[in-house]
């Protein structure tokens, strides 16, 4: 029985976050036509006010939650109502951790949304996959800010040589390249080693997809988001 109350609760809880998500997004997409359309570099953020959301059918998003609670038997609310339109010539993908809501409504304690851009070619790597990679990565190394690529120059200078007092290492001659170095606490983006293949960092990992990421967000439930 706790199960099968867990589930009921489970999914009411969903329904009503759906509801909730539905009139969020039709009240965003009316005032994205008042206030003009997506452009620039960056993503759109609109801030909404709590008390004018309202449900297709006139209901306001107090009365929705309201009802809402009656049904659970537990407390919600809202710390902060955003809305966002991608940049101009990019769209926007989103992931979530733990995988978690419905359908077409990705829910977690961790979320992310990725503004990204790509050429289209013949037999490249799912455009989706790739995307979602990346908004994994933002979620699992707390990406902060886009940043800028790592200048060819300052790489070749951070690659170190081993030698040892005659001069050269023989474990390490072999080697003549340079390779990707590891920072622990690099919350840029694209200068971050990519999660799922440290050897490269994001910006490297994106550009050999003929990719280009424009902005992101990272929320994570009870903080605050990197935007």
């Amino acid at each position: 029985m706790k199960i099968g109350r867990s589930a009921n609760v489970r999914s009411r809880f969903r329904g009503t976050a759906e509801l909730k998500l539905d009139s969020i997004v039709g009240h965003g997409r009316r005032r994205g036509r008042v206030q003009g359309q997506r452009g620039g570099g960056q993503a759109n953020v609109f801030n909404f006010i709590f008390a004018l959301v309202k449900t297709a059918d006139g209901k306001s998003l107090k009365e929705v939650i309201a009802i809402g609670v009656g049904k659970l038997g537990e407390n919600i609310s809202a710390k902060r109502i955003k809305a966002f339109w991608a940049p101009q010539d990019s769209e926007f993908y989103n992931g979530s951790h733990p995988k978690d809501g419905l359908q077409d409504i990705p829910m977690g304690r961790f979320v992310s949304l990725l503004a990204m851009n790509r050429k289209k070619i013949g037999g490249q790597f799912p455009t989706e996959r790739l995307a979602d990679q990346l908004c994994q990565h933002i979620i699992g190394m707390r990406s902060e800010s886009l940043g800028t690529p790592v200048d060819p120059n300052e790489a070749k200078k951070q690659t170190e040589t081993a030698k040892n007092a005659d001069g050269q290492d023989e474990l390490n001659e072999f080697f003549q390249g340079q390779t990707t170095q590891m920072d622990a606490d690099e919350t840029r983006l694209l200068r971050q080693s990519f999660m799922l293949n440290p050897s490269q960092t994001v910006y490297e990992y994106v550009t050999g997809h003929n990719a280009s990421i424009k902005d992101f967000v990272r929320f994570e439930l009870g903080g605050e988001s990197s935007d």
